[in-house]
């Protein structure tokens, strides 16, 4: 009855508009560190969580020159960064892709696009330089492409319904394109982000990881718990060794050091917090 009483009462407070304010210092690194209560107190824990799940506000990170600066937005963020053509991408001989792509990259004899409807399917496509010819390369829920070491790389998964599986992929210019599992991943990929060492690392559904490109994976954060929070960006700091992640009412920060396995959550000011979690 306690936890049904907490999650009654945070629906309760969601319930009225949020009444942040419009104006923010962007700087993430000025921004306010907001503790959640400890996971060994259950009710309080996940109400916490759930509240920020339920929140209008999502952040979305990208650097800018030697600094990291946030933008609000409202509901999902679907924004693809990075060059797109001057053609349509939700076009097909077929009909199919139906919508436009999830994540878009630019390659040498076209462009690599991604329709992930998550669990009402997926697809990768690839399209000429003049979008004139297209073709289906598989059925991966890409969630974001990189090119690394002139290597193309992409992650890919699905988290749903207490489910989450995913995978590194490499797309290889042979007679046509094509892809292949690099390494399968314990959860799904989400984001990814070079690190200056030369590994990738991997922000998955509730994990962060770290990968080498001879193969070996390493657990960052084992349990990050932040998949109902929907992170949509990632930035490395190389002079502060300083991840950020953005994603639904916080952004995420994380320092790259071997002994560390924890993350702050952070936030302009208290005033962006929900009225219940202002304290």
């Amino acid at each position: 009855m306690k936890r049904i009483a907490i999650l009654i009462a945070a629906f309760a407070v969601l319930l009225r508009a949020e009444d942040h304010p419009k104006e923010f210092d962007p700087d993430v690194s000025h921004w306010l560190v907001k503790e959640p209560p400890p996971k060994s107190n259950f009710d309080e824990y996940w109400g916490f969580m759930n509240r920020a799940n339920m929140s209008e506000i999502e952040w979305c990170v990208a650097a800018d020159g030697d600094r990291v600066k946030a933008t609000l937005g409202e509901g999902v963020i679907k924004k693809i960064v990075g060059d797109r053509p001057a053609f349509s991408l939700n076009q097909s001989k077929d009909g199919d892709p139906l919508a436009e792509p999830s994540a878009v990259h630019k390659v040498l004899d076209g462009w690599l696009a991604s329709y992930n409807r998550g669990e009402f399917g997926a697809a990768v496509w690839w399209f000429s330089a003049d979008g004139k010819d297209r073709r289906a390369i598989s059925a991966h829920p890409v969630n974001q492409f990189i090119a690394h070491q002139e290597r193309i790389f992409a992650v890919e998964g699905l988290a749903h319904m207490g489910s989450s599986e995913g995978s590194v992929l490499e797309f290889r210019h042979k007679e046509h394109l094509t892809v292949e599992t690099f390494i399968e991943l314990p959860q799904s990929g989400e984001l990814v982000t070079p690190l200056p060492d030369g590994r990738l690392c991997i922000v998955a559904s509730d994990m962060l990881l770290a990968l080498s490109l001879d193969g070996h994976l390493e657990v960052l954060i084992p349990n990050a718990r932040w998949g109902s929070l929907y992170p949509n960006s990632a930035v490395y700091v190389h002079e502060s060794q300083t991840l950020f992640i953005g994603m639904r009412q916080f952004v995420a920060r994380y320092k790259v050091t071997p002994a560390n396995h924890s993350y702050d959550l952070t936030v302009p000011s208290k005033a962006f917090m929900s009225p219940y979690d202002r304290e």
